[in-house]
């Protein structure tokens, strides 16, 4: 049986963070089947861009298996509690597993991430706050995830 691709989406404003993301999986992926896509609005229903970049590569994408999620938009305005809102949405109608979700960011400290992340992180073993965006601690999550991934597969 050929092994099934992981779908990994990174939602990030930050072309730079988003490649750190992006290089961060080729390395705790070896030997893994993966593709990577990258949002770059934050905003759900968004295209999604194929990485490593290729001229004109947009596509869609099928829901994700894991998704590496900036909580600030280019704007400043906390976006990650709406785009994880609608995933899980649009989980629950297709009737898909639940994707793991990193929330990956340097601000972390506003009041309304605090709220958003202290009521999920309780209730949804599936989200992962790094509360920090170095990439060693998003490596270790990313490692937890497909581990967790994985184990999945086999269930």
């Amino acid at each position: 049986m050929t092994p099934r691709n992981i779908k990994i989406w990174i939602i990030e404003d930050e072309k730079n963070d988003a490649m750190k993301a992006f290089q961060a999986i080729k390395r705790v992926t070896p030997g893994e089947h993966y593709q990577v896509f990258w949002d770059q609005t934050l905003h759900w229903g968004a295209e999604l861009t194929e990485l490593p970049l290729a001229e004109g590569q947009i596509q869609s994408c099928k829901l994700p298996d894991i998704v590496v999620l900036d909580l600030l938009d280019e704007n400043l305005q906390f976006a990650a509690g709406k785009f994880y809102e609608e995933l899980r949405k649009e989980e629950r109608r297709s009737e898909s597993p639940a994707a793991f979700v990193i929330m990956w960011s340097v601000k972390t400290g506003l009041p309304e991430v605090h709220r958003f992340v202290g009521s999920k992180v309780k209730t949804d073993r599936r989200l992962m706050f790094t509360s920090t965006k170095t990439v060693r601690v998003l490596e270790e999550n990313l490692i937890r995830c497909v581990g967790a991934w994985r184990e999945a597969q086999l269930l």
